[in-house]
């Protein structure tokens, strides 16, 4: 990497690999001139793709309020610049080093998302949609490690393929207990008025749901390995 202290055009940077720019983003105290241009060609580079992740993410939020992917994506790529020098890689190359920075970014965004959601208090909507999120209260808001990234993609990639209602009732079974058992009778009522079910089928649908969810996660693992 050349001294950041020299003058280096957006021309130049463009040509710097993403370790150098994140290097120079990681300088923005020291030199936020450079942490500036750098970061403008990160925004190139990883911004069209990272904007569909984004709104992936934010899909099932939608009608909370317009505009909570463009927030969430804002608020993502903010704190990137800001959190650059923790960025970490193993790998030389250039290819893999992108795909660990795109799912260092799907990392931020999963927990801007979170504290987004937190905020929210626009609806009697909200309690379903907290209630259906994933243990909120016990998420460390700290940018996970990249393997936790990606294992966290792999679960909300699988948990994509269920419907709304075994997406809800699962997470929800999972909220309230101990391993999806023992749940109090209140949080049983709860689930099964907000998804208009009555007992034996809301067992019946958790039953399915986390049969579909192990079987969609193996799956996926399975798919990188035979890529390994």
């Amino acid at each position: 990497m050349d001294d950041a202290s020299s003058f280096v055009s957006l021309d130049d940077l463009r040509k710097e690999s993403s370790i150098t720019l994140l290097e120079y983003m990681g300088m923005n105290e020291d030199e936020p001139v450079i942490a500036e241009l750098a970061f403008n060609i990160f925004y190139e580079k990883f911004s069209p793709a990272f904007m569909v992740v984004c709104e992936k993410a934010c899909y099932h939020y939608k009608d909370l309020y317009d505009g909570l992917a463009e927030v969430i994506f804002n608020n993502a790529l903010c704190k990137a610049y800001f959190k650059a020098a923790q960025f970490k890689s193993d790998n030389r190359d250039p290819q893999k080093v992108d795909n660990d920075v795109k799912r260092w970014l799907y990392g931020i965004a999963n927990n801007e998302l979170f504290m987004e959601l937190r905020k929210i208090r626009v609806s009697s909507n909200l309690d379903i949609v907290e209630d259906i999120m994933v243990l909120e209260s016990e998420i460390d808001h700290e940018e996970p490690l990249i393997s936790e990234c990606y294992e966290k993609e792999i679960l909300n990639e699988a948990l994509a393929t269920l419907s709304d209602k075994e997406r809800g009732i699962l997470l929800m079974c999972y909220q309230y207990s101990e391993d999806g058992k023992n749940i109090p009778s209140n949080v049983i009522g709860r689930i099964n008025t907000i998804f208009n079910i009555k007992e034996p089928n809301r067992r019946q649908i958790k039953k399915r749901a986390l049969e579909k969810l192990l079987q969609q996660v193996n799956y996926l693992q399975s798919k990188i390995k035979v890529k390994k």
